[in-house]
């Protein structure tokens, strides 16, 4: 490391003045490895870094986490006001002697005893001192409580995905297929008993199907021939389904049974480059002609200039001849 002896003095002199390592490599744009060599090198501090570490906050700013603390803040406020991690806060309160406070969150607090005790006249401190919380934390219920339309919040925090997964879990375990099926031979089709049970289509047709339950209102071979039949003639996948009473996705793996080649995806394109390019004579621009012919304007540009066609900036002008 180059470091003169004028910036190893000047670093010693500042970190004697309570300025920390991160704070002097920031300030002198150097690394914090270098700042330590240099005060190990003036006598500044000495090794092992660990020693070092353990000052990193100022006294001045121990003894406000301290009161703070006293004063029943909440860990995350301090934490967040004298920009250190929470861990930092208590263990800056366990050096003084303070109690530590209950972990946890809200959410195990008994919300209907706050309510009771808080409509009793009870403060947050005898409240907290009751439950064995802290009176910020009483705040926070107490303030969620009051914003709530019925005084009663049904969840306090929002699942995470691990409690979503079990919750999910135990719902699909508690479904009767029994039951499903009776509903299904019944009249329900699968997407009411989807929407009606919070459960799939796929779910649905995977369970029926592992159970030998048969599906209600599948088409009869003559119905899939009929379909086939439609879709070679080259109807809408959308017109089909409507006719039959099945989804649009349930065509053409029909068609495809029957050993009718699947359609090209995308729109057909427009073949009639004789009609393009007339109405490009006429003085029409390409999205003009596109919504003449229902086709893309980019598709127009393409015919028109594989044609010989010369966009001059406001019309197309033909090829010389």
């Amino acid at each position: 490391m180059d470091t003169n002896t004028t910036t190893r003095s000047r670093l010693a002199e500042e970190y004697q003045a309570g300025t920390t390592i991160r704070e002097l490599a920031t300030r002198h744009r150097i690394s914090q490895q270098q700042v330590y060599e240099a005060l190990v090198d003036a006598g500044a501090a000495a090794p092992p870094r660990r020693q070092q570490r353990r000052g990193r906050l100022r006294p001045q700013t121990r003894q406000a986490i301290v009161r703070a603390y006293k004063a029943e803040q909440t860990i995350d406020r301090i934490a967040y006001r004298y920009n250190v991690g929470e861990n930092t806060v208590r263990r800056a309160a366990a050096a003084a002697g303070l109690p530590p406070r209950p972990l946890g969150s809200l959410r195990g607090l008994d919300y209907d005893l706050i309510q009771d005790l808080a409509k009793q006249g009870a403060t947050s401190k005898d409240i907290a001192a009751r439950i064995n919380s802290t009176p910020g934390s009483v705040q926070q219920v107490r303030r969620k409580l009051k914003r709530a339309p019925d005084g009663k919040l049904p969840y306090d925090r929002p699942l995470s995905p691990a409690r979503r997964i079990i919750l999910r879990k135990a719902h699909l375990q508690s479904i009767d297929i029994d039951a499903l099926a009776q509903q299904h031979l019944a009249g329900a089709s699968v997407r009411d008993l989807a929407q009606q049970h919070n459960l799939t289509y796929s779910w649905i047709y995977r369970r029926f199907h592992r159970a030998g339950i048969p599906l209600q209102g599948q088409p009869s071979k003559s119905q899939r021939a009929e379909i086939a039949a439609a879709y070679a003639e080259g109807q809408s996948l959308r017109d089909i389904a409507a006719a039959f009473g099945i989804s649009p996705g349930s065509v053409a793996p029909i068609a495809r049974a029957a050993g009718i080649p699947p359609r090209p995806t995308g729109k057909p394109r427009i073949n009639d480059w004789s009609h393009i390019t007339s109405l490009a004579d006429q003085g029409m621009t390409a999205p003009r002609i596109a919504a003449a012919v229902g086709c893309s304007k980019r598709h127009i540009a393409r015919v028109l200039n594989g044609s010989g066609y010369t966009w001059t900036g406001t019309i197309w002008e033909p090829p010389a001849e």
